[in-house]
């Protein structure tokens, strides 16, 4: 098996079960996926931007207090590579959730995602998300 190959099969499916559990409401596995190393960055769906550590994990809790009820995710990758210490992915994450009480909607984003290999593994250093325009 390649390294694209064990990136797809385990880091990607990991991510994917880390975000089944954020829609659900519990954002610690998503955190665990982030490097701590300086400099991070996020650009999330909803316009809002954080950097540096302590500033994207308050965010990934803050939203994961908002979400229940989340099912049916699911991520349709285009794209993945890997360039020596660094990989990025490409892809669409579709899912339903419940956000802030209201009733589970239709939630269709194109995530981009980008990974810095730290200590013999892949941790994430950027996310862009943005809703998928149809």
């Amino acid at each position: 098996m390649s390294e694209l190959d064990d990136f797809r099969s385990g880091v990607l499916a990991r991510q994917i079960d880390a975000d089944k559990a954020l829609i659900r409401g519990d954002a610690e596995p998503r955190i665990a996926l982030w490097s701590e190393n300086e400099p991070l960055s996020l650009m999330s769906a909803g316009g809002e931007w954080r950097f540096g550590y302590s500033e994207i994990c308050g965010f990934f809790r803050q939203l994961a207090a908002r979400f229940s009820d989340g099912c049916d995710f699911t991520f349709d990758l285009q794209v993945a590579e890997i360039g020596g210490d660094l990989a990025y992915s490409v892809g669409f994450e579709r899912y339903r959730v419940a956000v802030a009480g209201a009733p589970l909607a239709a939630v269709e984003l194109r995530a981009t995602h980008a990974y810095r290999r730290e200590e013999g593994g892949w941790k994430i250093v950027h996310r862009h998300g943005d809703a998928a325009a149809r």
